[in-house]
This record gives C-alpha cells, structure tokens and sequence, in this order.
C-alpha cells in the first residue's frame, strides 16, 4: 500500500477506546452503564458479592470487587451506598496530543536485520556496530542520551524472557519489528471488537491509528528480546470506556505480564481503575503511564496517583513519565507537574508503523515505553535487589535537569531526572 512519504497529524486529546467486554471468560454481551466497586466482607466469594450487589463480576481483587452494570439492569441502592459507582462514559484520553506522527519510507526488510526473523541482531555488537543505532538510526541521538549502546553490553540479555503488556490501539500483528516478539496468540485480547485480533483498524495519519505499533515498537528498541502482550482498547479514533481499560489491566494481570504500558490516561480520578492498577501492584507487575501533553501541570491520571497515593498501597511498582527534547530540555507539550517522577526522550522518536512503514511520533505517550524498557532491561537479568525496588531505582539513578535550559522554573516539577540506563543497571544488577 502507498503512502504519502511524508505524512503529519496533529492529534487531538482523544478518548479511550472499546466495547466493553469483561478479563473473565463471561464476555459482556450489552454495553456496560456503570461500574461499581465495592470492599469485600470477610468470606466475601464471587457468588456472594454478586448475590449482594447484582450486576457481573468484573475484577476480584483480595479486599475489593469491581462489577459492571449494562444499560438494563439498575445498580442496587445498596450498591450506591456500599460502593464507589462511576458511569461507564469515555472518560479516559489517550495521552496525546502529539505534536506529530511523520511517516518517511516503507519498510526496508532487506536492509533491516530487525525482519530477519531471528533474535540475531539484538546483540551490542550488531545493533551499535557504528556507532549509532543500526536498527533505527534516526534514533541514535535519542539512544545513546539516555545510555542504551552502554546498556546493552551491561544487560546482554536485552529482556529475555520479560512479557510487556501494551494496552494501547492494537499493534499490526504482522509488522516484521513486532511479529517474532508477541506473546502466544491465546493470550492476546481485543476489547474493541470483543475477539482475540488485536489488530490496529484505520489509515496512516487518521486518529489513533499506530499508536500502539509505534509504542511496542520503541520497548523493543530498548529491551530488543522483551515479549510484547497486545491488549487493544483504543480503536482508530481513540474513543472508548473506562470499563475496557479496567478489564484490560486484570487480563494483563492474568497473562502473567511483568510490564505495562498505559500511554493513557484521565482528567478525573476512577476508583475502578486504580483499584484494579493496585491489584497489578500487589501482584509485582510494574506500572507505567504518560502524564499527558496538555503543556501545563494537569497531570492525568493514573500518572499523577503514582506519587500522590500509591505508596500508601505497597509495594510501589507506579512510575509517572513526561518527556524531554535531545537537549534534556522539557518538551514545550510535555505535561509537568509535583507528580511527575521521570522524563525520557519522547520528541520525533521513530518506531514501525502498519502497512510496512516507519514512522516518528512525539508525546510523553513515546517517553513512557522507553522508561518500560528499561526496567525490563532490568528485569531480564539477575538483581540484587527485590523488583519492587526497580521503580525507585529507576528515579534515583536518573541524571538531573534542571540545570539545563529552562528546566530550572519547572522545579522539582519534572521528576527526578532523566533516565540514565547506565546508572540504573549498575545499581540494581548483581
């Protein structure tokens, strides 16, 4: 398929996307109108909350139970007093407006070792035999900012054997940088379509359409042998519902991910959601999410709860991004805030793109797979330390910027630091 070589879209801050449909095997069959959530009883079992509250049970957690109602069945009146109740509307945006989606040439599968179908290239020697990156090179700059030619000779396992949930738009299932990395096809889900096709919908440029192919795209470039799980809710527009991103972490969770990557979010706080990232939490499953691109200090959540609350819910596996230029200056569209807790390179960041192509994105939506690959850079060798410190680590060991540019009237508003690979695995590795 042809496309214009040069192709920029200005997004809009768009809504979350899908139908919902529940992480259970009892798929809903009507819209969800709202969800409640509700503290468990001693004893409390599935039947039990389900007999006292109605509706169907979405997420059980060990304290609490997320259940959903559709457009049919009234939500109890002892379920408004009980429980926290939110109506299932498109509450959520994805996290971008992106200053850019520019889409430069087809794939090149016969120059690329990425499409060799082998995990042969994801070695230092291979990738940074120039000294810039052999992969991506227009992302060398990017690269070796934040240390990763370094990284790779320090964690040569590259994240062998860590499995990264992208709960995202979908990926292009057959995109030669992508195919050879997924998890079993039993494990993928679409809540979009309500099937297991997680397949990006739409045209280069329109909407939400290669976003998620672009964002797994950029993990793998940092953690080349992760295993990516994709998870669609957003569909080509980006519109959806809360309830699908709630089900969509609770399958992550049951997939045994060890990663996700929310490069999503909400001007408004969602019990339900929270909730079920603290379930994640608790299982040992690091959290990620982009703190948005309004350019002002409107944190969205769940990226501004990662600081203000979660540590009162241990262990702590949140981490809120924001993004910086190649200068480690705030990019102009980057979101900033009090719980901002790291930045990453997230301006003109190249990934794969549907239909064979390549393309560059910018957002703190780019920031936030790039600090998910590192920790599982991390998690892909022996530590010597307890992977719940692999956050904390992750934000002590970045280098600091406020120094640079303008970054000094933004204090203590843009997090920790930038990531610094290097100093992140020499402290956390045996």
């Amino acid at each position: 398929m042809k496309h214009l070589l040069t192709l920029i879209a200005t997004f809009l801050l768009v809504l979350l996307a899908a139908c919902s449909t529940t992480t259970s095997p009892n798929v809903q069959t009507k819209p969800v109108s709202h969800v409640l959530t509700v503290e468990l009883e001693p004893g409390d079992t599935e039947a039990s909350v389900v007999e006292r509250f109605g509706g169907k049970l979405m997420v059980m957690g060990d304290d609490f139970a997320i259940l959903s109602f559709d457009g049919e069945t009234s939500v109890s009146t002892a379920a408004w007093s009980d429980g926290k109740v939110e109506k299932n509307i498109k509450e959520f945006k994805s996290s971008d407006y992106e200053v850019g989606m520019n889409a430069t040439r087809a794939w090149a599968s016969g120059t690329r070792a990425w499409a060799s179908g082998t995990r042969a290239w994801a070695s230092a020697t291979r990738a940074w035999a120039s000294g810039e990156f052999e992969l991506m090179p227009e992302n060398t700059q990017s690269w070796k900012q934040i240390g990763l030619d370094k990284a790779y000779t320090l964690a040569p396992n590259l994240g062998y054997g860590v499995k990264v949930a992208i709960i995202d738009t979908g990926v292009d299932l057959s995109h030669p940088a992508l195919n050879e990395a997924l998890a079993p096809a039993n494990e993928w889900k679409d809540f979009v379509d309500g099937d297991a096709i997680p397949q990006e919908v739409g045209s280069l440029g329109n909407g939400a359409y290669g976003h998620g192919t672009n964002i797994a795209g950029i993990v793998r470039q940092i953690a080349p042998s992760a295993t990516i799980l994709p998870i669609r809710i957003l569909n080509a527009d980006g519109v959806g519902y809360m309830a699908d991103l709630v089900s969509a972490i609770d399958w992550a969770i049951q997939m045994k991910a060890d990663i996700i990557n929310l490069s999503l979010g909400s001007e408004s706080y969602s019990l339900a959601t929270d909730s079920v990232i603290t379930k994640a939490a608790k299982a040992g499953i690091l959290v990620v999410a982009a703190t948005g691109n309004s350019g002002d200090e409107k944190v969205l959540f769940p990226a501004y709860r990662s600081v203000a609350f979660a540590k009162f819910n241990a262990p702590y596996n949140r981490l809120s991004v924001s993004s910086v230029n190649l200068f480690d200056v705030k990019s102009d569209f980057a979101t900033y805030g009090y719980t901002v807790e790291l930045t990453a390179p997230g301006e003109a960041i190249f990934g794969p793109a549907p239909d064979m192509m390549m393309a560059s994105w910018s957002g703190t939506s780019m920031s936030t797979p790039v600090a998910v690959g590192a920790l599982a850079l991390a998690l892909g060798q022996p530590l010597k330390v307890d992977r719940s410190s692999l956050v904390d680590a992750l934000i002590a060991s970045s280098k600091d910027i406020y120094s640079v540019g303008t970054n000094a009237s933004y204090s203590n508003k843009l997090g920790h630091g930038r990531i610094d690979l290097e100093a992140f695995l020499k402290t956390v590795m045996k």
